[in-house]
């Protein structure tokens, strides 16, 4: 059995009794010396109870057959009340009775985990049984579970374990051991049957008295294996094997798995939480004094009591014939006895060591005074039966105490020496404190201290210096107090040392923060306390000579225990340090794991010591030492100690802490754990919470009153907050911290627009209000209006945070203030914070002198660039929503957005904006992180790098190898792996040359087989130039491809530059996004044969199996090794396929992802904005590249009205697609081009819903050619067996699935074809069961196996028959084509044993087998591969509590399928579509599909009741998503041909206007300097009008809306402004010419509203005398180059009366 100190998580044998195990101490005759055997014989014998014999068997009743049958399931909850058929699942498995002979110094064991989880159930896996090895299987059934009359049944586990805790059988029933539970309890039901729960009856066994378990350390580590194994369920075993558990009050096992949700590939200086929260405190509590305390049991006065017991030896008069035992004996009872004192001590430490912790933070007459905020925090012993130590951090309440005062108040608690310690003209002070009882106490304490406190070394105080194994490779940390002081009687703050690089020297030189060395500081200066750390050392005697830490004399005489005190006033940076002291957890006993050398069968378990690994000095030492010894590829861990299990199971919190934390996520939006997001039917946002609502709106419900009570339009919801709000069933739970402050209260967005303070200084409430109190609390007055955000809770202002809130308020420029409610709202909190707040106000919350909450953000370095600069913006920026600043069209415009810059772009501007946010990190960023110095050095260079890079040429710097050859260093050469290449190589140009239309211009195929790197194939003309118009193609489809052609050509050379300036910046990928048809995969296997032309590695890859497979590619789960279940955060997604990639198994896929060059995306609109940032972290984990994606570049193609992801978030909200892709857009359909109409159908469908819903014209045209262009019939009778079947659901492709094989079933009984018939074998057992699987008959999980696993319950088995494969096999893919040649005998099929086919090249989907048969030799020759096909892998299906399977083979009929699987596919021929009541499309994407598959209208079939087809296709199209309107004007804004026009420059916002009286169209600035006359209206007044002229619109509107565009609009009561219509074209005109323009206007206008009497008094009216002004100009001009335009950029939406 493992020993007290030296226990794992995990690793509890469990020993197996034989015959002649006895006890060593019994007496005569006592049953202790008997067997176990022996004493369950004598019991039963005993018993009277003789009717539970059944058939031979003692316990019969007990016993069920091993295939337990489903009928027998449990209906009910708890044991109490079930029916007497409702057993509990045994077996009956075992056949012979084991008698176990224990060898001589051989321990025969199992670990704990296989009884725990393989029968009692405690960690599950969804889906996945635990089967355990072999052995372990044969063990469990063997003797775990045999119930041979005499031999011990295993229901109670922990009565076999521990016989003398649990040795008595219950009275009314002898197969009940009193104490115990059965096994079947041991499961993740809180009170299962009825029993308590495992936590409380650990509880209960480690707390109670008069059981002799609370005492008995191997039963508290089997109840911490219980527990910990229960946490695991669906948690990686990995996470709590390597961060430990924490107690958790929440959890129903009283524990949990610390920082679960932190990963390896976590991008941040330190992820852990508890660093985070203390780190994060820094700028708002400076700790003054840093604690450790320690327990000596022989002294302190809270458990010496018991040491004195202990060593008093009174207790073994209570031992019998204690007196008459040998010295061994005395020996083993003096053990027990150690072990039972641990197991009380410990509880009596934890109960003392609270009290006072509390007294230290809360009294206010210790010699600390008075305590502002603690943290405290126990950090457990290497040694065995060690009491924790406790490591703290005090801030002192300083507000009555000059900075001075807390100095020498501080100092003055510290001595450094013995003979300082207690001064005698004190003495009396002592006496009053209760310290010494009398002043001669003096002597006994200062021999005390004498003897514990001077520095002892041993292993603890070493650090690793190196990584060798002597001496000379360990130093003690310890410094003697007099070391190297100058004059050790006086306080001393002594420099710590520490480098900057030469680079971050230079760096914040130029920012200001560092000044060079001159004649008074020579060795330089620091600006900023960050970089000036300090380390305190006490006042000493000189003369001393022991080496003692300091200590302060009143805590060390109440605890007459080792401690140390360290002060940390005015100590600066050294805080960040010893923040990672107190939160890291010393690994101390590392423990190895592994295969004896003498039997492989045993396992082998080392321990060694570890030095210091808080420090990273000594850390790294210790891991460079393991990685030279020769146990560094074996699993490893951390041993747990008794205190250390008995502290979680007890729920004793390891952590105590007077501060409040607030936890605000601020990674990118797909990263954040809370968003999790789920599409409806209609494709709408849908949360889990909403099935039960009654009631679903998109509007918030605060909205909604906001708009009865006719608030005024700059009091309404944004644009922003209404696209972010989502209903959630009035549960907040869904949305981040980040998204909540983007809806917090309107009132409060101008005004408190940063996110941090935000949380600090309000109180939100944690439900939402009812809508009749909204109703009575929100009113149009500002001054009686409460505060209620977007989810309708309430908002009030804390009464702690007036004085912050005060200054803050006090220090806004009033002239910046926009809204006049916002001025008054500023004016009436001042004026109720300096009346300190009325106790009724509606405005004030009183949280009864609780300290503010201290914001604590997210951990992120520069290494992620995009995630770094939206954490600056998030943390340091002040804005509105989150919308705001990510919806623009480069990160240098979201700085400005978020105010941290301006709008010059000169360099001297752009060089100061960047010093500008260098200094927001060091003073905002830096003092919130646990990090040395060592990496601040890099993180301050590299994030200089990366502010020059984006604000200078609006590009992501790059320092890592160019990615070209970084991937061929990565290259290995190895045979094997680079014949992967060559295989995938020979797929792709398969693929391709089978797309392309020969071309003579383009190389063929056998001259880019051969090319490489070194040696690349030569085009014999531009690639740009070889890419020809083919037949009936239009010019504007030309065009466009060629425009995207020529944009990937320049991608791809750009990519190939090894050295020189444009090798030092980042490629950007191409996005190729169009129309159905409009060519975006034939561009893409253009660039894809250029690419493998230049010798570049590429791999084509797609979410859906079947695409990736045409384009001879990979599926993207198989190439990522990425898992298709949802999981916490991408993150650990990326964690565990690095996991999955690093087997040997996936070698081949490692290596393909360390040397790809270039990735084809096809589809790429299928994969989520998680998904994509999932790809980012792996790449860059795995190519140890902090480019994006790890420098590959690619390609993608993309639909956004087609499918979007299934699960997550829309591709267009990940924050790559604005900084690291070029887009470009296929307008123009090739597919149809030669039938007009369904060109015109296609382009109707694809329409925006806002501008279908109500346009009659285009509705009637619509239905029209939906009825003429069509084939419609109205059964599926009336179709071809060969037409391709598409269905909006699966089911019914399923049901045709089956219809097809009956079909030819019965055809072929008629005509004598020869064929076989594979029937699915479906099983089933309970979940958790031990029994075996047995055929299933329950009807509903066999219609659920049918509804989610892909393989049917029939195949249908002949000669050239074709079938999808639906998984990936050895030597061909997941949904890759498979013909059978030859047909399989019945045996074969009957056995399901392994059957040959032949595997299609890739792009080929179809064989034709019409013209009569095919020679397989042929096939061979030209791509075609034998294949062997197996069963699929078992995949688990539950319903109801039962798991069951399908064995069937992995493959399916082809020729049915969902509108879904068939995106990007071009079907040649007819396809036929279901529009039925029970089978119809739900969504935009589907109509838009099914409508461009095939080459001509008449081919596509809708097969139901025409009328309803017809409306149902309409009212689809109709319908759109609140994504909708956001993906549309992005893709407008950011595509380089926009709306499929020219090339032009982006525009620099992408706009989200509100509806107004006179609404905002679609139409977007110019951002050009051509030169402009325009016309402004008041948003807030639409009679206010404004006429000006300018060379930049857009620049013009920003200035005038903040103030200072020109007198007429400084007005704040009328802002902001929008343009409402413009005159350009003007480049050819100078600023006199626009002038007379703009005068000619105004004088136009004067003359309409002096005719007001007459009603023209009307903005339109204005804006048509600007149409005017340009008809007239044109009319003089002689060419129409000369030319001016106007535009009109609002419309009538409205008459208000």
């Amino acid at each position: 059995m493992p020993s007290q100190g030296g226990h794992g998580e995990d690793d509890i044998a469990m020993e197996t009794f034989s015959d002649c195990d006895s006890g060593q101490l019994s007496d005569e005759g006592n049953e202790d010396d008997l067997g176990l055997r022996d004493i369950l014989v004598n019991r039963l014998q005993d018993n009277e109870f003789n009717d539970m014999d059944n058939d031979g068997y003692i316990l019969g009743d007990y016993l069920t057959n091993a295939h337990y049958d489903i009928q027998d399931m449990p209906a009910c909850d708890t044991f109490v009340g079930c029916e007497e058929e409702e057993q509990l699942p045994t077996t009956d498995a075992g056949n012979v009775a084991l008698s176990m002979v224990s060898r001589v110094n051989e321990l025969h064991s199992v670990p704990i985990h296989v009884l725990l989880n393989q029968v009692g159930n405690l960690c599950n896996r969804y889906n996945h049984r635990i089967t355990g090895t072999n052995p372990q299987q044969n063990w469990v059934q063997r003797f775990v579970a045999r119930q041979c009359g005499v031999s011990y049944p295993f229901i109670y586990p922990m009565g076999t374990l521990f016989p003398r805790h649990f040795y008595s059988q219950a009275t009314n029933d002898m197969c009940a051991i009193l104490g115990d539970a059965p096994l079947f309890t041991y499961s993740h039901i809180t009170h299962p049957f009825g029993f308590a729960s495992n936590l409380q009856r650990a509880r209960c066994l480690l707390t109670s008295a008069s059981s002799s378990a609370s005492t008995c350390p191997l039963t508290c580590a089997y109840l911490y294996d219980v527990q910990s194994n229960g946490v695991m369920s669906n948690i990686d075993s990995r996470l709590a094997e390597r961060n430990g558990f924490v107690v958790d009050l929440l959890s129903p096992h009283g524990m949990s798995v610390r920082d679960k949700d932190r990963t390896n590939l976590s991008e941040g200086l330190d992820s852990r939480q508890a660093a985070l929260n203390l780190a994060g405190a820094q700028p708002y509590v400076k700790f003054d004094l840093f604690l450790t305390f320690t327990c000596n049991q022989k002294c302190h006065p809270g458990v010496k009591h018991l040491h004195e017991w202990k060593e008093g030896m009174e207790w073994s008069k209570y031992i019998p014939r204690y007196s008459r035992m040998t010295i061994m004996q005395h020996n083993e009872i003096k053990r027990s006895f150690e072990l039972a004192y641990g197991a009380i001590l410990g509880r009596v430490w934890y109960e003392v060591r609270r009290i006072f912790l509390k007294y230290l933070t809360y009294s206010k007459t210790s010699v600390l005074r008075k305590v502002r905020h603690a943290f405290w925090r126990d950090e457990y012993q290497d040694d065995v039966g060690n009491l924790p130590h406790i490591h703290g951090m005090i801030a002192l309440d300083k507000d009555t105490m000059s900075d001075k005062e807390v100095i020498d108040f501080v100092c003055g608690l510290i001595r450094s020496n013995v003979a300082s310690l207690f001064s005698t003209r004190e003495l009396d002070r002592y006496v009053e404190l209760g310290i010494f009882n009398t002043k001669h106490d003096w002597f006994e304490m200062t021999e005390l201290a004498e003897r514990i406190l001077p520095h002892k070394c041993s292993k603890r105080c070493m650090i690793r210096i190196s990584d060798g194994g002597g001496p000379e490779c360990f130093q003690c940390k310890k410094p003697h107090p007099t070391a190297g002081r100058r004059d050790p009687l006086e306080d001393e703050f002594r420099e710590t040392k520490f480098s900057l690089s030469p680079e971050c020297m230079e760096m914040l030189e130029r920012i200001g923060v560092y000044k060079p060395p001159v004649d008074e500081a020579l060795k330089g200066t620091f600006e900023n306390e960050l970089f000036r750390p300090t380390r305190h050392f006490g006042r000493c005697d000189p003369k001393a000579k022991e080496n003692m830490s300091p200590v302060i004399p009143e805590l060390f005489g109440a605890t007459q225990s080792m401690q140390n005190a360290q002060v940390m006033t005015t100590t600066n940076g050294v805080a960040r340090y010893v923040v990672k002291y107190v939160t890291q957890r010393d690994q101390n006993n590392q423990v190895t794991v592994a295969p004896s050398v003498h039997n492989s069968a045993n396992m082998q378990v080392d321990t060694k010591f570890l030095h210091n690994t808080k420090i990273t000095r000594s850390r790294i030492n210790e891991d460079k030492a393991h990685q030279k010894s020769n146990r560094k590829h074996q699993p490893c861990g951390r041993a747990v100690s008794f205190p250390e299990m008995q502290q979680k199971l007890l729920g004793q919190n390891e952590v105590m802490t007077t501060l409040a934390f607030v936890h605000i996520n601020t990674m990118p939006f797909e990263q954040r754990q809370t968003t999790v997001v789920k599409l409806d039917s209609k494709g709408a946002l849908r949360r889990p919470h909403e099935s039960n609502n009654d009631v679903q709106s998109s509007v918030s419900t605060s909205e909604l009153v906001r708009q009865r009570k006719n608030f005024p339009e700059e009091r309404q919801l944004t644009s922003s907050q209404r696209l972010l709000y989502r209903n959630n069933g009035a549960k907040t739970i869904g949305y981040d911290m980040v998204t909540q402050f983007g809806l917090r209260p309107v009132e409060l967005l101008e005004l408190f627009s940063t996110l941090g303070n935000y949380f600090r200084w309000f109180h939100i409430d944690a439900a939402p209000l009812q809508v009749t109190d909204m109703e009575n609390l929100l009113s149009a007055e500002i001054r009686i209006c409460c505060w209620i955000d977007c989810l309708g809770r309430r908002i009030r202002l804390r009464r702690e945070a007036f004085d912050e809130v005060k200054a803050y308020l006090d220090s806004i420029d009033t002239l910046s203030i926009v809204h006049v409610h916002s001025d008054v709202l500023r004016v009436l909190i001042l004026a109720f914070i300096m009346n300190d707040g009325d106790r009724d106000s509606i405005f004030v919350f009183e949280d009864g002198g609780k300290d503010l909450p201290i914001p604590i953000y997210s951990s992120l370095t520069p290494q992620s660039a995009v995630a770094f600069i939206l954490h600056i913006m998030l943390v340091c920026g002040s804005f509105e929503t989150e919308l705001d600043l990510i919806r623009t069209s480069s990160l240098r415009e979201s700085l400005i957005v978020a105010k941290l810059i301006g709008l010059e772009t000169d360099k001297l501007s752009l060089q100061m904006y960047s010093n500008k946010l260098m200094l927001h990190v060091i003073n905002d960023i830096l003092p919130s992180q646990p990090a040395s110095m060592r990496r601040i050095d890099g993180y301050l260079v590299a994030a200089k790098n990366l502010f020059d890079g984006v604000l200078f040429s609006n590009d992501i710097p790059v320092t890592e190898l160019p990615p070209c050859l970084l991937t061929e260093l990565l290259c290995n050469k190895d045979v094997v792996l680079q014949a992967s290449w060559d295989v995938r190589k020979e797929n792709q140009l398969r693929s391709i040359y089978s797309t392309l239309p020969s071309c003579e211009f383009v190389p063929s195929r056998e001259a880019i087989r051969g090319c490489s790197r070194e040696a690349p194939t030569t085009w014999f003309v531009s690639p740009v130039d070889a890419y020809v118009q083919f037949e009936g193609q239009s010019d504007q489809s030309y065009m466009e491809q060629k425009l995207a052609v020529e944009i990937g050509i320049r991608s791809i050379d750009k990519y190939l530059q090894q050295l020189g300036p444009r090798a030092a910046t980042q490629t950007k990928n191409l996005l190729i996004h169009g129309v159905p048809g409009s060519g975006k995969s034939y561009v893409a296997q253009y660039l894809n044969l250029y690419a493998i032309s230049k010798g570049l590695r590429l791999v084509p890859t797609s979410i859906m199996g079947v695409r990736a497979t045409n384009l001879g590619g990979e599926h993207m789960h198989r190439l990522f090794g990425l898992s298709t279940k949802k999981m916490a955060n991408v993150s650990r997604m990326a964690e565990l396929a690095v996991d999955k990639l690093n087997r040997k198994s996936q070698l081949c896929y490692l290596h393909t992802l360390l040397t790809i060059d270039v990735l084809l995306f096809d589809e790429f609109g299928q994969a989520s904005a998680e998904q994509v940032k999932t790809l980012d972290i792996l790449l860059r984990k795995v190519r140890n590249s902090n480019i994006p994606f790890g420098g590959v570049l690619f390609i993608s193609t993309v639909d956004p009205a087609q499918f979007g992801p299934i699960k997550g978030l829309p591709l267009f909200l990940s924050s790559h697609i604005l900084t690291d892709f070029v887009i470009v857009g296929l307008y123009t359909s090739v597919r149809a081009q030669g039938d007009a109409l369904f060109c015109e159908l296609q382009n109707i469908s694809r329409m925006k819903p806002s501008l279908l819903i109500g346009n009659g014209e285009i509705e009637a045209r619509f239905k029209h050619l939906l009825r003429t262009c069509l084939t419609f019939v109205r059964t599926w009778d009336e179709v071809a067996p060969d037409v391709q079947r598409m269905y909006a659901k699966c089911k019914p492709a399923q049901e045709a699935s089956i219809e097809y094989v009956d079909s030819c079933q019965h055809q072929f009984d008629i005509n004598g074809t020869p064929y076989q018939m594979s029937i699915s074998e479906d099983y089933q057992k309970p979940v958790g069961s031990r029994a075996e699987m047995k055929r299933a008959t329950s009807m509903k999980l066999i219609h659920r196996i049918n509804s989610k696993v892909k393989e049917p319950p029939k195949l249908i088995m002949f000669r050239w028959a074709q079938y999808e494969a639906t998984v990936n096999g050895v030597g061909y893919g997941q949904s890759q084509l498979l013909v059978m040649s030859d047909l399989p005998t019945m045996a074969t099929i009957i056995g399901k044993h392994p059957i040959e086919m032949l595997a299609a090249p890739s792009g080929i989907t179809y064989l034709n087998t019409r013209n009569g048969p095919i020679d397989p030799e042929h096939l061979l020759q030209v791509g075609w591969k034998r294949v062997i096909v197996n069963c699929a892998p078992e995949r688990n299906v539950t319903l109801q509590g039962v798991m069951g399977y399908r064995k069937q083979y992995a493959m399916r009929h082809i020729g049915s399928g969902t509108i879904n699987k068939q995106t990007g596919n071009t079907i040649d021929g007819q396809c036929a579509i279901e529009m039925s009541e029970a089978c119809c499309p739900w969504a935009k994407e589907q109509i838009v599909v099914m409508l461009s598959r095939t080459r001509i209208a008449s081919d596509t079939i809708i097969v139901g009741e025409t009328k309803f087809a017809v409306d149902k296709i309409w009212n689809l199209i109709t319908i759109g998503t609140q994504w909708t309107a956001y993906i549309d004007q992005l893709l407008d804004r950011l595509s380089v041909n926009g709306n499929g026009g020219p090339i032009r420059d982006v525009d620099t916002v992408i706009s989200f206007p509100s509806v107004y009286p006179y609404r905002i169209s679609d139409i977007s600035l110019p951002s050009d300097s051509t030169g402009f006359v325009y016309m402004l209206v008041s948003v807030k007044d639409c009679s206010r009008t404004y006429v000006g002229q300018t060379e930049n619109i857009s620049k013009r509107l920003y200035q005038h809306n903040k103030g200072w565009g020109a007198v007429g609009t400084a007005d704040p009561q009328y802002r902001p402004y929008a343009v409402a219509a413009y005159i350009c074209g003007m480049g050819h005109m100078n600023r006199v010419e626009r002038e007379g323009i703009e005068k000619k206007w105004k004088i136009y206008n004067r003359a309409i509203m002096q005719e007001s009497s007459h009603g023209r008094n009307d903005v339109m009216d204005r804006i048509e005398q600007g149409r005017r002004i340009v008809v007239e100009y044109n009319e003089d001009q002689l060419y129409e180059e000369m030319f001016i335009r106007f535009v009109i950029t609002i419309d009538r939406s409205s008459v208000i009366p």
